[in-house]
């Protein structure tokens, strides 16, 4: 193998090897109940553990209001983001993200990861029980804009 081969190699490997995804999440609702949110698509819905923040907090808050549906479209590859319509809280900081992972990027756009990528965000949670093949089959990965339902359930 040449040096580039082997070096974007090892560079996957450690990108992949990087990804945050073993870091426990719990959230807490205001009511001191444990929360988590379903994200609907096609008909199929996920739950979602929210990150103990306050981006996620304001999140639970607007969902005990009302569903929140918005489009999400594909970017570079490994990503749905759009517009929530609305601003969070920002807690950006630089993180590895991968596969099932959700953020908030510029306070008011939702990302659902189906690849790995590192950047400034919010976190604000991760798919739960669902293999990477599942949730890029839900997310319709590279198949162009999709519809997507939050809402809020009562561990």
């Amino acid at each position: 193998m040449n040096r580039i081969t082997v070096s974007l190699l090892i560079f996957c490997v450690l990108q992949s090897a990087s990804c945050e995804e073993n870091r426990p999440i719990q959230t807490i609702g205001s009511n001191g109940e444990s929360m988590i949110i379903g994200v609907t698509a096609g008909g199929k819905t996920v739950t979602v553990k929210l990150e103990e923040n306050e981006a996620a907090q304001e999140l639970i808050r607007r969902l005990q209001e009302d569903e929140i549906t918005c489009t999400v479209d594909d970017y570079g590859g490994f990503e749905k983001v759009g517009p929530l319509g609305f601003d969070l809280p920002r807690n950006d900081s630089r993180t590895n993200v991968c596969s099932g992972d959700i953020v908030l990027y510029s306070g008011n756009q939702i990302v659902l990861f189906y690849g790995n990528n590192s950047w400034s965000y919010t976190r604000l949670g991760r798919a739960e029980d669902v293999s990477q093949d599942e949730w890029m089959d839900f997310l319709s990965a590279g198949a162009g804009e999709i519809e997507i339902t939050l809402s809020l359930i009562s561990e």
